[in-house]
């Protein structure tokens, strides 16, 4: 997922760097592109028979120019949900099952703010069946809603261990879905230790 806060850190050049040895080594990214219709566009992988569509959206960009936009490279974000919503309803046309990625909510707070649960609604009603959250480095709530799992965020997992006692709690969000779309989630804890 590219849809962060520092994609865009060395400019344009970097994230078109960025795509093009993604491009080049056979990776698949979300969440950024060349221009908003490829920033919003998901990929789609087959396992086990279950067409999946994978998306990334972004509600932490520290400048408006980081927006993909028709004929501008940038990040697909969600401060307007809009053109999310519309690329999860188109997704879940194509998909068995669709999980969001999403880039949000304020770090270090162990809280999530309204903008989290509002998109994540939002995400769901528009097809979503998996929401999984990121960007506070702490471990924030899951949510059951309409059937769906969200988890909010999943702190840090593999990250440069803080000085904030709270960002070393962290786990591993283990899904399992079928074709219908239908998830449980499980929650396994760990602690990041210096090795």
């Amino acid at each position: 997922n590219l849809a962060n806060n520092h994609i865009l850190d060395q400019g344009v050049v970097g994230l078109t760097d960025t795509i093009r040895q993604l491009d080049a080594s056979g990776g698949k990214y979300v969440g950024a592109g060349s221009d908003a219709k490829r920033a919003y566009e998901p990929v789609i992988f087959e396992r086990k028979g279950i067409r999946i569509a994978l998306l990334g959206f972004s509600r932490v960009i520290p400048k408006a120019s980081w927006n993909a936009g028709s004929n501008q490279p940038g990040v697909a974000t969600a401060y307007d949900a809009t053109a999310a919503e519309a690329a999860i309803r188109k997704a879940k046309a194509n998909a068995d099952l669709v999980v969001v990625v999403a880039h949000w909510g304020v770090e270090r707070s162990d809280t999530i703010v309204d903008h989290q649960s509002d998109l994540a609604h939002r995400f769901v009603d528009a097809g979503a069946d998996l929401v999984v959250g990121g960007h506070p480095h702490v471990l924030q709530g899951v949510e059951h809603y309409k059937g769906k799992w969200i988890a909010y965020s999943t702190g840090n997992f593999i990250f440069t261990r803080s000085l904030t006692e709270k960002t070393w709690d962290t786990g591993v969000f283990q899904a399992v879905c079928t074709a219908k779309g239908d998830c449980s989630m499980k929650v396994i804890p760990y602690t990041a230790t210096l090795g």
